[in-house]
């Protein structure tokens, strides 16, 4: 079944410029790896979250029974579980007094660019079942 946000995301392609690139899945979890690292930088108590959500997800939905796609999807949601995180300033994250109530509006805000971001969770599910993993 076609979703209206499948229809969307090929209009958005067919505007981009030059030849697109499909990555395989190995790479699509690269990448998310790298924007989680990219997100928990913003504090240094925070790095390494992300990765360890994902470690624990990845090691507990196969007890669950879903499968090989399933588990990858929800690996790498939690990868960019707090992608919004990216959003908010460092000096924020990493102050050492109480944060202003316009500090938690903004970590608040973050939340809500995070669950824009996941209305394409299509994305990250796997291109094909021929593509190496």
């Amino acid at each position: 079944m076609i979703g209206a946000g499948d229809l969307v995301w090929d209009d958005l392609l067919a505007l981009e410029p030059g030849t697109h690139t499909v990555l395989t899945n190995r790479e699509l979890d690269a990448a998310c790896e790298t924007i989680a690292d990219y997100a928990d930088i913003k504090s240094p108590f925070l790095l390494g979250h992300s990765t360890g959500v994902a470690y624990v997800v990845g090691a507990a939905a196969p007890r669950f029974g879903l499968g090989e796609e399933e588990c990858a999807v929800l690996r790498r949601s939690a990868l960019l579980h707090d992608i919004g995180r990216a959003g908010v300033s460092a000096g924020i994250w990493g102050k050492s007094g109480p944060l202003s109530e316009a500090d938690w509006e903004k970590i608040r805000r973050s939340a809500c660019a995070a669950s824009k971001a996941y209305a394409w969770q299509s994305a990250f599910s796997s291109r094909s079942s021929s593509n190496p993993r």
